[in-house]
């Protein structure tokens, strides 16, 4: 384990090991634990106001909470493709197919999702984004 550890970088607020390798994230969850996940397993993450968390949408179907102290420009500094687009999401254009009438319709797994609604605040943001694509 040692070895392994030794290609990763810690960012300074602890929360993100990324390799230059393979795009991987370590997240640490509310509970401590350690969670090795690649940006292409992460869908969207939405903020819980009643708990005060981020969690994370991943492609197996789960919600992997954050840390409580997590902020969205923390999670959207992880990758380029992690765009904010409300106060509550945060979206992985990568997964992103179209915006209908200010929502958000994305690619399998991922496309039963309703609830990631653009907000204005963020509406030209996530339009330049996604025509660079």
């Amino acid at each position: 384990m040692e070895e392994a550890c030794k290609s990763f970088v810690v960012t300074k607020n602890d929360r993100c090991i990324t390799s230059g390798r393979d795009k991987s994230f370590m997240l640490i969850t509310p509970t401590g634990d350690w969670r090795f996940i690649r940006a292409l397993e992460m869908g969207y993450f939405r903020y819980q106001s009643g708990r005060k968390v981020w969690e994370v949408a991943l492609t197996d179907g789960t919600f992997l909470p954050l840390r409580r102290n997590t902020t969205a420009e923390q999670i959207c500094m992880y990758s380029p493709f992690f765009i904010q687009i409300h106060q509550s999401y945060i979206i992985n254009i990568s997964y992103l197919t179209l915006v209908q009438d200010n929502h958000c319709v994305m690619r399998f797994p991922f496309d039963k999702t309703e609830e990631l609604l653009i907000s204005k605040k963020y509406k030209k943001e996530i339009t330049e984004k996604f025509c660079q694509l």
